[in-house]
């Protein structure tokens, strides 16, 4: 999370840049950007409210379950270290 100041055609204006993580599951993340604010006060409040409602945001994403990658990878996993006879390294290969 960050404001920052910069200048536009001779005009100084504020942005407001908004990045989280989750730190659940790695690859989900949010963010965003917001630009041309014209007084610090006014960033720091949009600041305030987005931060908010991106964490929101992103435990909802945390909420729905799985990603298909990691599905997959779990999938993989099991059958690298639990192997059957019904399925040879190439097809789990295939189907990965």
């Amino acid at each position: 999370m960050s404001v920052k100041q910069y200048e536009k055609d001779g005009k100084t204006f504020w942005l407001v840049y908004i990045d989280l993580r989750s730190r659940k599951k790695c690859r989900l993340r949010v963010q965003k950007r917001i630009t041309c604010i014209k007084t610090e006060a006014e960033a720091l409040a949009l600041e305030k409210k987005y931060l908010r409602d991106m964490a929101e945001r992103l435990s909802l994403l945390e909420a729905k379950g799985s990603l298909w990658e990691e599905v997959i990878e779990r999938w993989v996993r099991q059958q690298e270290l639990y192997p059957t006879r019904r399925l040879a390294k190439t097809t789990i290969q295939d189907y990965e």
